[in-house]
């Protein structure tokens, strides 16, 4: 589950944690008290002070981050990286967590990312990769939290790494929930207080590193909705432009979304009335007498909330 980390340690009060620079597989000195390198993947750069180092610890373990790792292979990862470093991660401090699961899907990626529309107090950006989307990510304000929804297999060939075997071939998305800052993961993890990274793997933070992922997936709005007719009902003309404007707008998300910004800038839409259209397009994605939830969606949100 969990991949790239960062995390920071104190070699003043850790000097031992210096040992590293003897297993490195390239190193060299930038200045009297300061290195860079790696071991495997693992980036690291000390200084008279402390050591930073980041990387992806399914990478450290099996050489790829396609394959979602188990909890006991978080551990085993987290073991290897303190054998090969010489580091004890408790005398670590945790300042970025990637949380991540990749799944085969029955249709091209773009097809599913083309349907997570808005999400409240998040600001959505896209990319595209030969005029497809290829990764949708929603980032908060403060820059603590973010989910990337995206191409793994076009992640992978852009950057020439070997696809496993059991994803040759196949369609394959990433969900990946980011805890980018040191006060994110206190927050969100540590109960107020700093974790290291071996802290990852205790059982109340795991599920709640897993909730976490589950939770900001689940608060995107997912378009491309079924719109439908009630043959048995009379509609009012008001009630019947109601529907063809919502219809509109899970075909469109990005165009209504567009519109909606452009009046407001342009002071054509109050703050209260912008809300209130906002909130009405969030009742609409939640009432199924109204729309169904696309075949799609409902293929990913089976594997989002599978809990093994």
């Amino acid at each position: 589950m969990y991949d790239t980390i960062t995390f920071k340690i104190d070699t003043i009060r850790h000097k031992e944690a210096t040992a590293w620079r003897e297993n490195a597989d390239d190193i060299r000195r930038t200045d009297e008290h300061s290195y860079i390198g790696n071991i495997r993947n693992l980036k690291i750069q000390e200084n008279m002070n402390r050591i930073k180092a980041t990387g992806s610890i399914a990478k450290f373990l099996n050489g790829e981050n396609m394959t979602t790792l188990s909890k006991q292979k978080c551990k085993d990862a987290l073991k290897k990286i303190e054998i090969e470093t010489g580091w004890n991660l408790q005398d670590a401090i945790l300042t970025r967590v990637d949380i991540g699961k990749s799944f085969i899907t029955e249709k091209p990626v773009s097809n599913y990312l083309s349907l997570f529309g808005f999400a409240v107090r998040k600001h959505k950006s896209v990319d595209y990769t030969n005029n497809e989307l290829s990764t949708v990510t929603f980032s908060t304000k403060t820059g603590w939290y973010s989910i990337s929804a995206y191409d793994k297999t076009n992640e992978m060939k852009a950057s020439k790494q070997v696809i496993p075997t059991l994803f040759n071939g196949e369609n394959v998305i990433r969900i990946e929930g980011r805890i980018l800052k040191r006060q994110g993961i206190k927050t969100k993890l540590g109960h107020g207080i700093d974790i290291n990274p071996m802290q990852l793997v205790d059982n109340e933070i795991y599920e709640t590193a897993k909730e976490f992922l589950i939770s900001f997936y689940a608060s995107i709005e997912k378009t491309g909705r079924t719109v439908f007719l009630d043959k048995e009902k009379e509609y009012t003309p008001k009630e019947f432009m109601e529907i063809l404007a919502e219809a509109e707008r899970q075909s469109n998300p990005d165009f209504y979304n567009f519109l909606l910004s452009q009046l407001y800038q342009q002071e054509k839409l109050t703050t209260k009335n912008r809300n209130r259209i906002k909130d009405q397009m969030r009742k609409n994605s939640r009432n199924y007498q109204f729309s169904n939830t696309n075949e799609l969606i409902i293929e990913l949100d089976e594997k989002m909330h599978y809990r093994g």
